[in-house]
Protein backbone atom coordinates (compact mmCIF):
# COMPACT_ATOMS: atom_id res chain seq x y z
CA UNK A 1 0.00 0.00 0.00
CA UNK A 2 1.30 3.71 -1.16
CA UNK A 3 1.29 6.33 1.44
CA UNK A 4 -0.38 9.47 -0.59
CA UNK A 5 0.81 12.33 0.77
CA UNK A 6 -0.03 15.20 -2.03
CA UNK A 7 -2.45 17.79 -1.88
CA UNK A 8 -3.57 18.85 -5.46
CA UNK A 9 -2.57 22.42 -5.98
CA UNK A 10 -3.29 24.75 -9.51
CA UNK A 11 0.06 25.96 -10.39
CA UNK A 12 0.69 28.94 -12.86
CA UNK A 13 4.36 28.79 -14.77
CA UNK A 14 5.04 31.99 -16.89
CA UNK A 15 8.05 32.18 -18.84
CA UNK A 16 11.17 33.60 -17.03
CA UNK A 17 13.76 36.52 -18.20
CA UNK A 18 15.79 34.69 -20.45
CA UNK A 19 17.59 35.81 -23.53
CA UNK A 20 15.29 36.70 -26.56
CA UNK A 21 12.67 38.11 -23.21
CA UNK A 22 14.55 40.47 -21.40
CA UNK A 23 11.12 41.07 -18.85
CA UNK A 24 9.64 36.97 -19.24
CA UNK A 25 6.36 36.97 -20.81
CA UNK A 26 3.29 36.27 -18.37
CA UNK A 27 1.24 35.50 -21.97
CA UNK A 28 3.29 32.21 -22.86
CA UNK A 29 2.45 29.72 -19.87
CA UNK A 30 1.41 26.77 -18.11
CA UNK A 31 -1.28 25.93 -15.91
CA UNK A 32 -1.41 22.90 -13.83
CA UNK A 33 -3.17 21.31 -11.69
CA UNK A 34 -1.20 18.48 -9.71
CA UNK A 35 -0.59 16.69 -6.32
CA UNK A 36 2.20 18.08 -4.62
CA UNK A 37 3.79 16.81 -0.95
CA UNK A 38 4.96 19.05 1.64
CA UNK A 39 8.07 19.57 0.14
CA UNK A 40 6.83 20.79 -3.19
CA UNK A 41 7.77 17.85 -5.37
CA UNK A 42 4.50 15.94 -7.29
CA UNK A 43 3.80 13.36 -5.28
CA UNK A 44 4.02 10.33 -7.27
CA UNK A 45 1.53 8.16 -5.00
CA UNK A 46 -0.98 10.59 -5.62
CA UNK A 47 -0.74 10.81 -9.05
CA UNK A 48 -1.42 7.47 -9.26
CA UNK A 49 -5.22 7.35 -8.07
CA UNK A 50 -6.13 9.51 -10.64
CA UNK A 51 -3.92 10.52 -13.57
CA UNK A 52 -6.19 12.17 -15.59
CA UNK A 53 -7.16 14.57 -13.10
CA UNK A 54 -3.38 15.94 -13.39
CA UNK A 55 -3.84 18.01 -16.18
CA UNK A 56 -1.73 20.76 -17.81
CA UNK A 57 -2.91 23.58 -20.53
CA UNK A 58 -0.35 25.67 -22.64
CA UNK A 59 -1.00 29.18 -22.82
CA UNK A 60 0.80 30.96 -25.82
CA UNK A 61 -0.08 34.66 -27.61
CA UNK A 62 -2.05 33.97 -30.75
CA UNK A 63 -2.21 30.01 -30.69
CA UNK A 64 -5.02 27.99 -29.17
CA UNK A 65 -4.25 26.69 -25.65
CA UNK A 66 -3.17 23.02 -25.62
CA UNK A 67 -4.55 20.70 -22.91
CA UNK A 68 -3.13 17.44 -21.70
CA UNK A 69 -2.38 15.60 -19.21
CA UNK A 70 0.55 15.05 -16.81
CA UNK A 71 1.82 11.66 -17.74
CA UNK A 72 4.94 9.67 -16.82
CA UNK A 73 6.97 7.45 -18.56
CA UNK A 74 7.78 3.79 -18.32
CA UNK A 75 11.59 4.98 -17.41
CA UNK A 76 9.77 7.50 -14.51
CA UNK A 77 10.05 10.80 -16.26
CA UNK A 78 7.36 13.22 -16.24
CA UNK A 79 5.55 14.78 -19.20
CA UNK A 80 3.06 16.46 -20.95
CA UNK A 81 0.96 14.26 -23.09
CA UNK A 82 -1.03 16.59 -25.56
CA UNK A 83 -2.88 13.14 -26.50
CA UNK A 84 0.30 12.94 -29.00
CA UNK A 85 0.47 8.94 -28.76
CA UNK A 86 4.25 8.67 -27.83
CA UNK A 87 5.12 7.64 -24.20
CA UNK A 88 7.25 10.57 -23.22
CA UNK A 89 10.74 8.69 -23.47
CA UNK A 90 10.89 9.43 -27.21
CA UNK A 91 10.13 13.02 -27.88
CA UNK A 92 11.06 16.12 -26.03
CA UNK A 93 9.28 16.67 -22.65
CA UNK A 94 9.70 18.11 -19.27
CA UNK A 95 12.16 17.38 -16.47
CA UNK A 96 10.32 17.26 -13.59
CA UNK A 97 11.42 14.63 -11.54
CA UNK A 98 13.31 16.76 -9.15
CA UNK A 99 11.83 20.00 -9.52
CA UNK A 100 10.74 21.79 -6.34
CA UNK A 101 6.87 23.80 -7.23
CA UNK A 102 7.59 26.71 -4.96
CA UNK A 103 6.75 30.36 -5.33
CA UNK A 104 8.72 32.24 -7.60
CA UNK A 105 11.12 29.24 -7.87
CA UNK A 106 12.08 28.11 -11.61
CA UNK A 107 11.54 24.90 -13.43
CA UNK A 108 12.69 23.96 -16.72
CA UNK A 109 10.73 22.52 -19.27
CA UNK A 110 12.26 21.43 -22.88
CA UNK A 111 9.72 22.89 -25.58
CA UNK A 112 8.46 20.74 -28.34
CA UNK A 113 10.69 23.21 -30.46
CA UNK A 114 13.60 21.39 -28.85
CA UNK A 115 14.93 24.42 -26.60
CA UNK A 116 14.44 24.19 -22.86
CA UNK A 117 13.32 27.65 -21.44
CA UNK A 118 13.00 28.62 -17.83
CA UNK A 119 9.61 29.19 -16.31
CA UNK A 120 9.10 30.93 -12.91
CA UNK A 121 6.08 29.33 -10.28
CA UNK A 122 3.70 32.93 -9.99
CA UNK A 123 1.02 30.64 -7.62
CA UNK A 124 0.31 27.75 -6.16
CA UNK A 125 -3.42 27.25 -5.21
CA UNK A 126 -4.80 24.38 -3.12
CA UNK A 127 -7.95 23.06 -4.94
CA UNK A 128 -10.72 22.55 -2.83
CA UNK A 129 -12.25 18.93 -3.09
Amino acid sequence: MHHRTGSTCKLRLELARQIGSPEGDPHTAYELTVPLNSDGHIDATSWQDNPAACRVRRIRPNRPDAAGVLARSARGRWYFDYHSGHDGDDHQGIRLGDDRFAPQSLVCINEDDGQTHAFRVVSIDPVVQ
